[in-house]
């Protein structure tokens, strides 16, 4: 068996994981703005992630490793979980 080895574009957009479905907006919205437009009764908002260039969702986590990897921010930065401010 062989591991298909996954490949991840630059980070394009912000995006929430809600109610099974992903809500997404591009650059340079902030999550604030997905909450706006797709609003949720009880304010339960997901998990909030990013897009990359080929439509995968990724948690904040994987998402600074990927924009670290990709040089969208510069690798000095000590957070573990990437934010729109960080990008755009």
């Amino acid at each position: 068996m062989t591991m298909k080895k996954v490949s991840y574009g630059r980070i394009a957009g912000v995006a929430m994981y809600i109610d099974g479905k992903i809500e997404s907006l591009p650059a340079p919205n902030r999550h604030h703005d997905i909450i706006a437009k797709f609003p949720r009764p009880n304010h339960t908002h997901g998990q909030q992630g990013f897009l990359d260039g080929y439509g995968n969702f990724l948690s904040r986590e994987d998402a600074m490793k990927t924009a670290k990897i990709l040089g969208q921010v510069d690798e000095s930065l000590t957070s573990t979980s990437l934010h729109s401010e960080d990008l755009w």
